[in-house]
C-alpha cells in the first residue's frame, strides 16, 4: 500500500511501527452519513492529484484511494472536483 504524506501539523501525525501515517480531519453531518458522500474540497491538496476526477468515465481518476472512516470498512473511492 502507498502511503501518501503531506506537510502537515506534528498532531496530524499517527506513528505505527516505522510508519508515520499522516492524516486529515473533516467534518461528517448527518447528510453525508444518510446520503453516502463526503465533502473534501477543504482537505482535496491532501490527495495525490491522480486521484481527482471529473465525475464522468471520460475524466476517470488514474488511481484510486483507499479512506479509512475509523466506523466500517475501508472504502475505495477516487475525489469527485466538478468545476
Amino acid at each position: 500500500m502507498t502511503h501518501y504524506a503531506r506537510n502537515l501539523p506534528v498532531s496530524n501525525a499517527l506513528i505505527r511501527g516505522a510508519t508515520v501515517v499522516q492524516y486529515v480531519e473533516i467534518e461528517v453531518a448527518q447528510g453525508n452519513i444518510k446520503h453516502e458522500h463526503l465533502y473534501l474540497f477543504s482537505v482535496v491538496d491532501f490527495f495525490p492529484e491522480e486521484s481527482i476526477s471529473g465525475g464522468n468515465v471520460r475524466e476517470a481518476a488514474r488511481r484510486a484511494l483507499e479512506l479509512h472512516n475509523g466506523l466500517g470498512d475501508p472504502v475505495v473511492t477516487d475525489i469527485v472536483v466538478v468545476n
